[in-house]
């Protein structure tokens, strides 16, 4: 039975609940762990010599590529989980807006994947044919048993923490390639689109955290949203570990 709402339990329960919203979001952007992981991301190794221009050209489109391959398995996932998520909660007002939301914004993101997939001359039976790392598929899992599963201010908190995590990787991808390997801005649209904040996500988790249902406590949410974000971390551990290994499922697909 899908619960009717959901909304944060503390030690009192106050009487704007919009109010409580901000406050739990703040406190989980201000965790421990969402500083390490933040950092993590920025300065991970895949990044390193892609961000300065001195990754070869060569290595540079094979990263690429791979976050292509994985990503045509993360996106459809997390498509699918969307729209089943619409059916399960389209009952909850402020929550099946903060899914049609996300809903349309993936079925967008895999039309530019697709026309990235084209530019670097990745087939559609290249895709169906790539064997996606455990890693990288990690976080899609969760995602939808967070969506399907957990209650929806707990999806509003993983959402408004993970996207600006994803988005700046997104973008530092995005200005490295257009910066030192002569791609075009429309080139990387599948980049460009989630590398552009959105500018009223907060909004969005705030409706979800305002509607009326059972009670969600602040250690739920925070273990919620740390885990996702460490899938965050291993999914790209999982695209360097590809460009690293010889014969790995990415490299073997691409070739």
């Amino acid at each position: 039975q899908a619960p009717s709402g959901s909304r944060p339990r503390g030690p009192r329960d106050p009487p704007n609940p919009a109010m409580d919203a901000h406050a739990m979001l703040l406190a989980l952007e201000r965790e421990s762990f969402t500083e390490e992981v933040a950092n993590k991301l920025i300065q991970h190794v895949v990044l390193a010599d892609l961000r300065t221009g001195k990754l070869p050209k060569d290595q540079a489109d094979l990263l690429l590529k791979t976050l292509l391959l994985e990503q045509y398995f993360v996106c459809n996932s997390d498509l699918r989980t969307l729209k089943a998520s619409c059916e399960k909660f389209g009952h909850i007002q402020g929550y099946k807006t903060f899914l049609e939301f996300f809903r349309d914004g993936e079925a967008f993101a895999l039309g530019e994947h697709q026309k990235m997939c084209q530019l670097l001359g990745l087939s559609d039976e290249q895709l169906e044919a790539h064997v996606p790392h455990y890693k990288c598929q990690a976080f899609p899992s969760y995602f939808c048993s967070i969506l399907l599963h957990q209650s929806p201010v707990v999806a509003a908190a993983a959402f408004a923490v993970n996207f600006p995590a994803w988005g700046q990787m997104c973008g530092i991808l995005r200005d490295s390639l257009l910066i030192h390997y002569g791609y075009e801005k429309e080139d990387l649209g599948f980049l460009d689109f989630f590398a552009t904040p959105i500018p009223n996500l907060r909004e969005l988790a705030d409706q979800v955290f305002a509607t009326e249902g059972e009670e969600v406590s602040y250690v739920q949410l925070k273990r919620s949203v740390k885990l996702l974000q460490e899938y965050e971390l291993l999914f790209w551990d999982g695209i360097w570990e590809q460009m690293q290994t010889p014969g790995s499922a990415g490299k073997c697909d691409i070739c």
